[in-house]
């Protein structure tokens, strides 16, 4: 009887160890899941590198379909972020020029972080074209902060010039089926549609730029005025440093058509001649 006693207490001491792990497990999960997380951010950050060598691999024959292949194979290996992860980290990119407020997207409106409920995070390529169930969703290069009425009435339209304007944002228009920005976003949007394309083009197929009129469910229309825009609003200094801020802390790749504005012509131009 006496070595069943001892058995029965070590049963019961195994018992009280397992329920002892289990609770100091359940109580450092979270602990131990944000060390991960911080383990492969810093992996991230240790591979980091200059503009330049970024792209050491593009050579200056490299164009077309073949350029937007490679630049995709660069750029794809980003930090995958939550869509309410997106949400604080639009709050720290697009700031205004002195970094005092918000700076909202199209209508170029600032607003304090306060101010929260007078934005969303507008999809500048729609969610409705393609967009919606991949990372793109949440892809901060994608995402910008812009006035909840003004993503309304955008809704998931091509972007092209033509319209009436709309009255609380100047020199914004839109059409049954269009939507102009202001001329100080029309490049920006241009790069953003531009960088969606390249990099999840090769993973969800039909989003594609063409040259007249978004005709499926994917791709998205008027090429050659995307080019247009692009060439005529230049890469701000504000859309560098953004780009450098996504790469440098949360996302950790680049928008290549802000580094290198000549790649969108040595890809698409020619479908504009």
């Amino acid at each position: 009887m006496r070595k069943c006693g001892i058995f029965q207490d070590l049963s019961t001491g195994l018992i009280f160890s397992s329920l002892l792990l289990g609770l100091f497990l359940q109580g450092c999960g979270s602990n131990i899941n944000k060390a991960s997380s911080q383990i492969k951010d810093a992996t991230y950050r240790n591979s980091y590198l200059t503009a330049n060598d970024y792209y050491a691999e593009i050579t200056d024959d490299i164009k077309g379909e073949g350029l937007r292949n490679a630049l995709y194979q660069i750029i794809r290996n980003n930090k995958k972020l939550s869509y309410n992860e997106a949400d604080k980290v639009l709050a720290k990119t697009d700031r205004s020029p002195d970094g005092s407020h918000i700076q909202l997207f199209y209508s170029g409106d600032e607003i304090t972080e306060k101010q929260r409920s007078l934005w969303n995070r507008e999809h500048v390529w729609p969610s409705s074209r393609g967009v919606k169930g991949t990372a793109a969703y949440s892809d901060v290069h994608h995402l910008r902060p812009t006035l909840n009425r003004l993503n309304s009435i955008r809704g998931n339209k091509d972007f092209a010039e033509g319209g009436e304007e709309i009255s609380f944002a100047e020199d914004n228009y839109v059409s049954k089926t269009t939507f102009e920005p202001k001329d100080q976003f029309k490049g920006d949007t241009a790069r953003v549609v531009f960088y969606v394309s390249t990099r999840y083009g090769a993973e969800r197929s039909g989003l594609d730029i063409i040259v007249g009129k978004g005709n499926s469910s994917n791709n998205m229309g008027y090429l050659c005025t995307l080019l247009k825009w692009h060439k005529d609003d230049p890469v701000s200094i504000e859309e560098e440093n953004r780009n450098e801020k996504i790469y440098a802390s949360y996302q950790f790749n680049r928008n290549p058509f802000i580094d290198h504005p000549e790649y969108a012509e040595r890809i698409w131009a020619d479908k504009c001649r």
